[in-house]
């Protein structure tokens, strides 16, 4: 946002586009090979996650250079958005087919840990003021769990079942 640069995934053409939002025009194109889905920008860091339902792995894009600068693997389609903490700096990743959620450190851009949570992941947020995570397991139609997270030490810190949800916040 402070660019004023916009990031568009194409899963067909297996693109991230970069579109100035001065002049409305693409600056550049990024290549993926994969499925580019989901993406979450860290502002304070010029950093931007894009989720690869294909690869099952995160890309992250030095915002300065538009540039691929690291791949991370994480769990089976990770075709949340990815949530930031901008003030520790890590990266959470909801995997919906795997039974875990990842951590990313947004400093040397490697899988901190992987949290074992539920299957069919629909939602993960962050509070960075008491660096808690929440995630969501429960689909439109069917319960599932929210799972709330210590981000100091990626455990879970409680657990509620709820009977249906479509999103937090």
């Amino acid at each position: 946002i402070r660019t004023n640069l916009i990031y568009v995934p194409s899963a067909a053409l297996e693109t991230v586009s970069v579109i100035d939002g001065r002049t409305n025009r693409v600056r550049t194109t990024i290549p993926f090979k994969g499925r580019p889905s989901e993406i979450a920008i860290n502002e304070r860091t010029n950093r931007i996650y894009v989720t690869n339902t294909v690869k099952d792995t995160v890309s992250v894009i030095n915002g300065n250079t538009q540039a691929v600068i690291a791949t991370i693997k994480v769990g089976s389609n990770p075709v949340i958005p990815p949530a930031i903490n901008t003030i520790t700096n890590r990266i959470y990743v909801a995997n919906n087919l795997s039974r875990f959620l990842s951590v990313i450190d947004g400093r040397t851009n490697k899988l901190l840990k992987n949290v074992q949570l539920g299957r069919l992941q629909s939602e993960v947020v962050v509070n960075p003021r008491t660096n808690r995570i929440y995630v969501i397991s429960a689909q439109v139609a069917s319960a599932g769990k929210l799972f709330m997270i210590n981000g100091s030490t990626n455990k879970i810190i409680s657990t509620m079942v709820i009977t249906d949800a479509s999103s937090i916040f």
